[in-house]
């Protein structure tokens, strides 16, 4: 459905599920194309986040649609700093994302991508 997102969580859990199926015909699966963003999720796990929430994403495709993703970009920028530093102001997908972890959570998406560094650093 090209009107759905699909997030690199949904990739990983399709892509397991088919690895195994096509590996249980005894086939060798193929993973080719993309940017590598859900390659790498498959491969190296993804950081422990929030889930995504369709109601704060409509929320916030509704203040981008009235005020543009400049000024989310702006209000991103006063409760992550860090994350906002490095999105351009036109990147919705990432914005929105950043905004969303924080109105769900109330911790900056930042701290979750912080976390889970030295979480892998740990182990």
């Amino acid at each position: 459905d090209p009107l759905h997102a699909y997030s690199a969580a949904e990739f990983v859990a399709d892509a397991r599920q088919l690895i195994e199926e096509i590996s249980a015909r005894g086939r060798l699966p193929l993973l080719v194309g993309g940017t590598m963003l859900y390659f790498k999720a498959l491969f190296d796990g993804l950081d422990d986040m929030p889930k995504a929430d369709p109601a704060v994403r409509a929320v916030l495709a509704s203040e981008a649609a009235e005020k543009g993703w400049p000024a989310l970009h702006a209000e991103l920028a006063q409760v992550d700093p860090v994350t906002a530093a490095r999105l351009e102001p036109q990147d919705s997908q990432r914005i929105s994302r950043a905004l969303e972890v924080f109105r769900v959570s109330g911790q900056p998406l930042s701290f979750f991508h912080r976390r889970n560094a030295i979480e892998n650093i740990a182990t």
